[in-house]
């Protein structure tokens, strides 16, 4: 079975004045065998439009070549005319050597006549979808007849860009704003934000259709707790496509809160502190070589030091400065009291 060709009423046709309208146009279904001699005789009131001809898919801002499958020599020029429509609009016609442009296709299309009368048509709008057709008429006796038809399907894909994620900096103390957006794709998307493979709420999610490109933009934010460590992934689905964006976020190590840093060094100063004391006992204890009463002396006055530092390195919330002051009068006392017993051994 080759294809169907149908007749459509109250569409466009090309006459010898050029695109005109008919209305009323009665319409027939043909065979693939009877398509020549039906073209013949209707392609003087009607538009024929081939079902299940060539298709040709392109992105938005690219440029197409539409072949109309039809050479002409250079002599023929001045004679034949050639038109090319997309459904029921008039893109361009070649009548008697001239070329004639409808709006919308002014600087933008071409009619590559060597290579076999192609339709260029640059920087490709979603609009420009649609079934165009190709004529070619030859003069006879009474006017121009049908000397070929060729037909083509264009698609135009507006894939959307990879979404970008934008810091919008903090709603509060702890929680923080995020801003995913993408333009220039279509159909329609659907945007969500997943952690975890689950979805979670978003804020101010807004989609917006330019009117005169029909391409889609999509904004969304999303708020969250900065105390913990998050996975977010932006996904924006259109059609059968998808494409998205991952923002992580890694808490602070300041945000471990102040009681557990307190605990920390508590610690540490006091393991260091105790073992410090128990040094200088025993090393005091060793290098003592004066008479029994003054090393039993000097002992008691390093154990009393002890006893002081011992309580205060317990207290948790004693900043490190006050507790380097308290423990520096301590020992600072306790050389003075040295001095006096060195001074009073000696007299």
């Amino acid at each position: 079975m080759g294809p169907t060709v149908t007749m459509v009423p109250s569409w466009v046709w090309f006459s010898n004045a050029g695109f005109e309208s008919q209305k009323n146009s009665p319409t027939k279904n043909l065979s693939s065998a009877s398509i020549k001699d039906a073209l013949g005789s209707w392609c003087s009131v009607t538009t024929v439009i081939i079902r299940g001809g060539r298709q040709v898919t392109k992105a938005v801002r690219e440029a197409v070549i539409l072949s109309c499958e039809y050479n002409i020599s250079v002599n023929e020029l001045e004679r034949i005319r050639v038109y090319w429509q997309k459904d029921r609009q008039a893109v361009l016609s070649l009548t008697f050597g001239k070329t004639k442009k409808w709006t919308g296709y002014e600087n933008r299309t071409i009619l590559d006549i060597p290579n076999n009368l192609s339709l260029v048509i640059l920087t490709l709008r979603l609009t420009d979808r649609g079934t165009y057709s190709c004529v070619v008429q030859k003069p006879e006796k009474n006017g121009f007849k049908m000397e070929h038809l060729s037909s083509v399907m264009l698609s135009i894909r507006a894939d959307f860009p990879a979404p970008s994620i934008t810091d919008l900096g903090n709603l509060s103390t702890n929680i923080k704003r995020i801003l995913c957006s993408t333009s220039g794709g279509f159909p329609k998307p659907h945007l969500s934000w997943l952690e975890n493979g689950e979805e979670t709420d978003a804020v101010n999610t807004t989609i917006f259709q330019d009117p005169q490109t029909e391409l889609f933009t999509v904004r969304s934010e999303l708020h969250f707790n900065t105390t913990s460590n998050h996975s977010f992934k932006c996904l924006i689905k259109y059609g059968d496509a998808t494409v998205s964006e991952t923002f992580t976020w890694q808490k602070s190590q300041q945000q471990d809160g102040p009681d557990n840093r307190n605990d920390q060094f508590s610690v540490s100063m006091t393991c260091l502190s105790t073992a410090a004391v128990f040094l200088v006992i025993v090393f005091g204890a060793l290098a003592c070589s004066s008479p029994a009463c003054i090393c039993d002396d000097l002992f008691q006055k390093l154990l009393q030091t002890a006893r002081t530092i011992l309580p205060v390195l317990q207290d948790k919330t004693l900043p490190f400065r006050a507790l380097h002051k308290q423990t520096s009068a301590t020992l600072h006392g306790h050389h003075s009291s040295s001095g006096d017993l060195d001074s009073r051994t000696y007299k």
